[in-house]
């Protein structure tokens, strides 16, 4: 199984950082940036566009990776996260999959530790 999984880190003229809250992990669902699991044959670049479209309806445009970290969720199960900046080139964020993204919006950067969440880089 693929342990790969890009993200796009997302930013409004505030500075504020978009995050999606999914239905996953836990009850109360998490908090993180838009994005998921790299697929075979896919670049990076167009994992982070295929999912911003997938789970919020919008084009995005990768501009550079500024974080790469590995997660150890336990017995061997290690997961690779690359986080590439991104800006929207066209639409609005909203949730797209029914029953799975439950919301989207912009967090000041101040607020991240608020959340409950997977990883932050």
């Amino acid at each position: 199984m693929n342990k790969v999984v890009i993200a796009a880190v997302i930013k409004n003229n505030k500075g504020q950082l978009l995050a999606v809250h999914l239905n996953k992990e836990k009850p109360e669902g998490v908090w993180v940036m838009p994005g998921g699991k790299l697929e075979d044959g896919e670049s990076a670049r167009e994992c982070a566009i295929r999912e911003a479209k997938e789970e919020l309806g919008v084009e995005i445009e990768p501009i550079k990776i500024v974080g790469i970290c590995e997660v150890d969720y336990g017995d061997n199960n290690i997961w690779l996260f690359i986080y590439y900046s991104a800006k929207i080139v066209s639409g609005t964020p909203v949730p797209q999959e029914e029953n799975k993204t439950l919301d989207v919006k912009y967090i000041d950067l101040q607020q991240i530790h608020m959340y409950e969440k997977i990883i932050w880089f």
